[in-house]
């Protein structure tokens, strides 16, 4: 396989991988399995490679557009800097169960955080 057929695929692949995680300005992981050509992707290629495939893709989207991006970066950086290469197998096996509970984990998070700063401002009048 050529340079530019690489490019071209891997290119392919993180639109695919973006479009089935992400709903724009939304704080939810999309329902269903990963499309065809990420799996490909994920099969010609090293186990770093499939990661840092994701890694990239996250990286090229805002917090604005994509609310639920942070919460995905977190996950995926830590799988790549202190996971197993087994945990990283099993990281891109449920990959999507693992970061529907990190996200939902992210909105708990948030709404506490929310609800204390308003606790807060209502008790020091800054209503």
């Amino acid at each position: 396989m050529n340079d530019y057929t690489r490019e071209k695929n891997r290119k392919n692949a993180q639109e695919k991988y973006r479009d089935s995680i992400f709903q724009k300005d939304s704080l939810q992981i999309k329902e269903g399995m990963m499309p065809y050509e990420v799996y490909e992707y994920d099969r010609v290629h090293s186990l770093e490679e499939a990661l840092d495939m994701r890694l990239e893709t996250i990286a090229g989207l805002n917090e604005l557009d994509y609310p639920g991006v942070e919460p995905v970066r977190e996950l995926l950086e830590a799988t790549i800097r202190y996971r197993t290469e087994d945990e990283k197998e099993t990281y891109l096996q449920q990959e999507k169960q693992l970061l529907r509970e990190k996200v939902e984990e992210f909105k708990m998070e948030n709404k506490t955080n929310s609800l204390s700063h308003y606790i807060l401002d209502e008790y020091h009048g800054f209503s």
